[in-house]
Parts: structure tokens; sequence; C-alpha cells
């Protein structure tokens, strides 16, 4: 602890007991004047408690007016004694309040008997006056006693409060003695002794003598003047090995410096303000083909000669002003020509004087052949190469930039980024440069650029940042002229879009047309059979014949509205897919093609078929167009149909094989194509559309169709069904060929 805390903490310590014992002085006395003041309260109760019961028996004997009066004067006193004496008392005393109630109560029943004396002198009225004599008696000793007993309490007060006073008269020297003993001790053990410990210590080492440790933990100016001394005198004692040790790191650190320095690949020396060299490292001989001898000590021209010193003297005067400077020379050595990079660091002493230049020059020849090769490549690049800054401006743009932009390059190094977009796509592209300086990866994007002549491009480009360090160094692009290309897709997706137009239109007029023309066939189909039914006997045989080519062309023409209105509800009656389960959709077919099959004498049999999304109307049709062109086209023996499936890449392969007449291969892509057929009808009924709706379903279920066949050895079709759910489109190819 501190001398100065110490003295203020004794300093305190003797104030506080002071204030201490005069603030109990202060407070006992403040005790013996309330005391004081209860006790002349008490002696005045006292007297007017007397007064009241003398004035009370004078007032019985003859009932006067005056000891009445004089009754409630002394009343009205004693209780204004008696509250201030309750207000005084924190917290109010019990005999205090007692003494207050009873004096209350003891009013009324004076007036009680004041009223009496007014009454008449019968039995009952001297028995009402006895009792309330009896009461006001009752009451006086009361009050007595209570006075005694609050009169008691202020003499045991009094008592205490004398006896506290002395023993504060008494103690409050003694406890401020013993305090200043303490405190004396303190101040000795930690000012007096140490301090003539430190004084012997300083003598010893005035002699000279061997010192010993003083070893002080005392915290305050003495201690801290030992701990002083104590490092003094090992400071002292250990100097010699101190500048021996700091001389063995001085030297160990210069050889750890040129260690580094020799083993730096770039040229480092050290040059003073007479342009001489005073350090070089290993790099800058073996650079020069020379020993250090030859370099240490000789100047700058000396060393470089007159040529090279003419483009480095510029550049030494300014950094031996003061300047830092970097810049690149070509140096000449022997008869090779070297690209050198040369920083020119000076040397500043604390007061700002220069005493030297610190240079470190770098051959970045090969860097500068790589350049100028780099250059080459993107000057004969086909497409357009571009650089800019981080805020920017362009800073390279090669051949073919400039003739996609129509800009030179002397216009190029002047242009911003945002000078050469379209103002519609600015915003955007400016996101995506964002977006490229965000990102460690190139960033694509098609927009237009404004050519010089005003003419818009539109340029695919790919954006990219180089960084340095994760510092952004600048942006490179590179874009080609894509217009050719964006008109060659404009123009296919006008034509698309008219296709579509032209397939949706044609839809909607085969579904139309199919059921505007079925009511006048059947009409036709109708009266034709009943006519050849009730008139034939009319007709002759060539009116027969006649009438026999009208049914069975109307019957044909129904077949084919038929078959047309199936193949338009196959888009405008389209279900959203759910799981269908392929058995359960053949045996419907087999089910509905039932007579055919037993005409026939058909086999048909499957494995076992998976679960797939679809329309199940639809896979339905597609089973049952293929499992009956199996039974139609089939030879003389009798149909053999089998039903497979098999799983491949995340596809199911459904194959219906038959053992009928057969298709050539030249004729597999005609079958699937509308209203074409390979058989008179007088050979195979038939309106040629049935493969055509079957190719549709499995494409609009995301699937292929194919067919593998042997004439006179029978045919395979197989389908594809996605093992996942894929949304049914319109098979925008298969309308456009109907």
């Amino acid at each position: 602890m501190r001398i100065r805390t110490q003295t203020l903490i004794a300093v305190a310590i003797a104030l506080g007991g002071v204030v201490v014992i005069a603030a109990l002085l202060a407070h006992i006395s403040a005790l013996g004047e309330r005391t004081l003041r209860e006790q002349q309260d008490s002696r005045v109760v006292a007297r007017d408690v007397t007064s009241l019961l003398v004035l009370t028996q004078q007032y019985n004997l003859n009932f006067d007016a005056q000891p009445a009066a004089q009754w409630h004067v002394v009343h009205t006193s004693l209780l204004k004694t008696v509250e201030r004496a309750v207000a005084a008392s924190e917290p109010a005393e019990e005999e205090l309040l007692a003494l207050r109630d009873h004096l209350a109560e003891l009013a009324p029943l004076f007036n009680s008997l004041e009223q009496t004396a007014l009454d008449s002198d019968g039995p009952f009225a001297q028995r009402r006056r006895s009792l309330l004599l009896e009461r006001l008696a009752a009451q006086s000793q009361e009050l007595a006693e209570l006075r005694y007993t609050w009169a008691t309490k202020i003499g045991l007060a009094i008592e205490l409060q004398q006896q506290a006073l002395g023993a504060i008269v008494l103690g409050g020297p003694i406890v401020l003695l013993l305090v200043c003993c303490a405190l004396a001790w303190v101040i000795r053990r930690d000012l007096l002794l140490p301090l003539e410990r430190l004084q012997a210590a300083a003598t010893a080492l005035e002699r000279g003598e061997a010192t010993p440790r003083l070893n002080s933990t005392t915290r305050n100016e003495v201690g801290d003047a030992a701990r002083a001394f104590d490092a003094m005198a090992d400071a002292l004692l250990s100097a010699n090995g101190q500048l021996e040790h700091e001389a063995a790191e001085h030297r160990h650190v210069r050889h750890q410096l040129t260690v580094v320095l020799d083993n730096v690949p770039a040229l480092i020396a050290h040059i003073d303000n007479d342009q001489r060299y005073e350090v070089v490292n290993r790099a800058y001989l073996a650079w020069d083909h020379r020993v250090g001898g030859d370099i240490v000590g000789h100047s700058v021209e000396e060393v470089h000669g007159p040529a090279n010193y003419a483009d480095l003297q510029p550049y030494l005067k300014r950094a031996l002003a003061g300047e830092k400077v970097v810049f690149e020379a070509m140096l000449t050595r022997g008869i090779q020509s070297h690209v050198m990079r040369v920083s020119y660091v000076p040397e500043i002493e604390a007061d700002g004087r220069v005493s030297g230049v610190f240079s470190m020059k770098t051959d970045i020849t090969e860097l500068r052949r790589s350049e100028d090769r780099l250059r080459m490549v993107m000057d004969a690049s086909p497409v357009g190469i571009f650089t800019r800054s981080p805020d920017g401006v362009l800073t390279y743009a090669n051949p073919a930039w400039q003739g996609i932009t129509g800009r030179t390059e002397a216009q190029a190094l002047k242009t911003t980024v945002s000078q050469l977009v379209h103002p519609d796509d600015q915003g955007r592209v400016r996101a995506l440069w964002k977006i490229a300086m965000m990102k460690r990866e190139p960033v694509v994007s098609e927009h237009r650029y404004v050519r010089t002549d005003g003419r818009v491009i539109w340029i695919r480009a790919h954006i990219s940042m180089l960084r340095r360090d994760g510092i952004i160094e600048c942006g490179v692009g590179v874009i080609e002229d894509i217009t050719d290309r964006r008109m060659v897709d404009q123009a296919l997706a006008e034509k698309t879009a008219a296709l579509a137009r032209s397939n949706e239109d044609l839809e909607r007029f085969a579904y139309v047309a199919s059921h505007d023309l079925q009511e006048p066939l059947r009409m036709v189909n109708m009266f034709g059979q009943l006519m050849m039914q009730r008139k034939a006997a009319q007709l002759d045989a060539e009116a027969q014949e006649f009438l026999a080519f009208m049914v069975d062309g109307g019957q044909r023409a129904h077949e084919l509205v038929r078959d047309l209105l199936s193949l338009a509800r196959l888009d405008s009656q389209a279900k959203p897919p759910e799981p269908v389960m392929l058995e359960s959709v053949l045996g419907d077919t087999l089910d509905q093609l039932s007579d055919s099959l037993q005409k026939a004498g058909a086999v048909v049999t499957h494995d076992v078929l998976p679960t797939v999304m679809g329309d199940r109307s639809q896979l339905g049709q597609l089973l049952t167009n293929l499992v009956g062109n199996a039974v139609k086209f089939c030879g003389e023996a009798a149909p053999v149909v089998h039903v497979s499936a098999t799983h491949e890449r995340g596809f199911w392969r459904i194959s219906v094989r038959d053992n009928g007449i057969g298709i050539e291969p030249r004729h597999f892509d005609r079958i699937f194509v509308i209203f074409q057929r390979l058989h008179l009808r007088s050979q195979h009924a038939g309106t040629g559309i049935g493969l055509s709706i079957c190719k549709r379903v499995v494409e609009r279920h995301g699937g292929r169709i194919t067919v593998e066949s042997t004439p006179g050895e029978g045919s395979t079709f197989s389908f594809t069904l996605p093992d996942t759910p894929a949304p049914l489109s319109i098979a925008i190819a298969t309308t456009a060929a109907a």
C-alpha cells in the first residue's frame, strides 16, 4: 500500500473516530433533551390528574358550576399535554397512547355527571350519580397509574443515557489512543525499518561490497525504491555479460540477414549518398558475374556502365531525395538486354535525413515475353476479348472485339462497359458484373451492344474476374457476335408458334368435323340399310350394287370419323397422370376384344406388367390397338400374342409380339403416319389411324414406340414409359405430319 494511501487511511480513521464520538455525543444529547421534555410533561400530567380528582370531589359536594368549569379547563390542558407528548415520541409509547385514550373517555363521564346534577334528586338519579363518580374515580386512578409507569420509564431512560455518556467520555480517548499506537506500529514496519535496510544496502554498494538483495514485498514507495535498488544492483552486476550477449545476438542476426539476402532471387543492394554500393547480396554478384570486392565501394556508374547509368540516374536521384521509386528499365549485360523491375526505397533516419537507398531489382524478361506471346494470341483470337478495371473502364480490347463493336483501340480504351450496352440491358449487365465479382466462376450472358454506327447487335459474353490474393485486379470478358443466330432463333420461334397455331386449328377442325359428320353419316348408313332391307326386291341388280357401295362407303366414312375423333380427343380430353396397373388395363383390353379373339382362335399371354404413371383410358386404347392389330394381321396359323415388360434405365419397355404376316423394314416409319395403309381394304379392314394414335399416346407419356419385324415371321411393337411421373405433352411433330 502506498505511503500516501496509508497516511490518508490513518487520518480518515482518526477523523472517523472523532466523528463517531461526536455523533454519539450529539445523539445522546438529543435523547437527553427529549427525555427532559418528557419528564417535564410527566410532572405536568401528574399535577393535572391530581387537580381533576380534587375538582371532581368539589363538584360532587354542591354541584357548583365553578369547579365544573375548572375541571374542563384542566382536562383540556391535560389532553393537549398528552397529545404533544405522543407527537414527540416516535414511536409513541403504549402508556402515552393509553393515557390519551383514558382522557378521551373521561370527558363524556364528567358531562354525564353534570347532567345528573340538573335532574331530580330521586333514588334513581342518586344511584346513577354514584356510579358515574365511581367510574370517574376508577378512570382517574388508572390515569395516575399510567402516569407513574410513564414517569418510571423516563427515569430509566435518563439513567441509561447518563451511563452511555460516561462510557463515551471514558472510552473514546482510549480507542483513539489504541488507533494511534497501531498506526505508529504500521509506519515503523512499512516505512522506518525498510528505509534503514535500504540505507545500509546503499552504503554497502557505495563501498563496493557485496550487496545482499532486499527482496522487499512492501507495496509502497519504500518497497518500490527497494525493488528498484535490487534491479539496479542486478543490472550493474550483469552489465558486462549482457553487453557480450547482445554483441553475439547482433552478430547472429547479421548472419541470418546475410543468409536471407543471399537466398532471395532478387538483386538486393544498399547504396550510400555518394551512389556507391555498400552491401550486395549473392544474386546481385551472380547476375553481374563479379565477386564482392568488385562491387562494394564502387559507384553505380562504374558497376553498370554509362549507358545503363543514364537510365538509372534520374530515379536514383529521386530516391536520394526521399521518394520511393518503382520503375522498369532495360539493362544490358554483355550482349543481352534484360527487362528489370527496379525499386529504390530511401533509408530515412529519425531526423528525416536520407542516409542511403535500398535497391531491389527483379529480372522480368521472361514475364514480358510471356505477356507478349499472350497478347499475340489474344490479338489473333477470332472472338472478342477485353479487360476492364474495377471501375468499369476498358484497359485492353483485341482486334476481334474492335471489329464486333466498331470501335478503334483508342476509342475502346476510353469506353466503359455501360456505354457499350443497350440502354434496356444495362441494369441486367451491371447485375451480372456484380455477380461475377462475388462469385469465383465465369458468368455467361446474352445482351445487346450498340455499335458506333448505331447498329444494335446481340453478343454472348463470358465474364470472369482476375484476382490476386483475393483482391480483384481486373475483369475479363470474351464476346462473340450472335446476331445472326438470334435472328435464326427468332425466325424459328415464330415458325414454331405458327406451326403450333396451325396444329391447334387442325386439331380443332378435325374434332369439329368428326363430331359434325357423325350424324349425317349415321343417317346415310341407316337409310341405306333400310332400303336394302325393304326395297331390294324393287331394285335391279345394278341399283342394288350402287346401294351396297353407298352403304359400305358410309360405314368406312363412319369408322374414319370415329378414329379421327379419337385422335383429336387425345389432347382435348387428356387426364392428369395417375398410377395405372398395366395388368388391369390389359385385362380390360382382352375383355373388350374377347369376341374377335375367340373368332380368330387367338392365344394371348403376358408377363408380370408394372404400374406406371399415365392416363388409364389412353393406355387402354394403346394396348387395344396393338393387340387388335396383332390379331387382325395374322397369317394362316392361329394368332399367338405375347405382352412382356423389361426395366431399362428409368424406363419400362412394353413389347407386344405376334406371329402375323410381318412388315418390311422400309415401311417401319410409314406405318405410324396417319392414313397410311400397307394393304387393301379387301385384304384387311381399317382406316390407317390406329398406329398414329398409338404413337401420339406414347409420346404424350414421354416415351417412344418402335417396331421390329420380319415378313412372314411376325412383328414386335415396343414402347417405353418412364417409371416416374412425366408431364403429358402434345406431339407437335406427329400433328404436323397429320
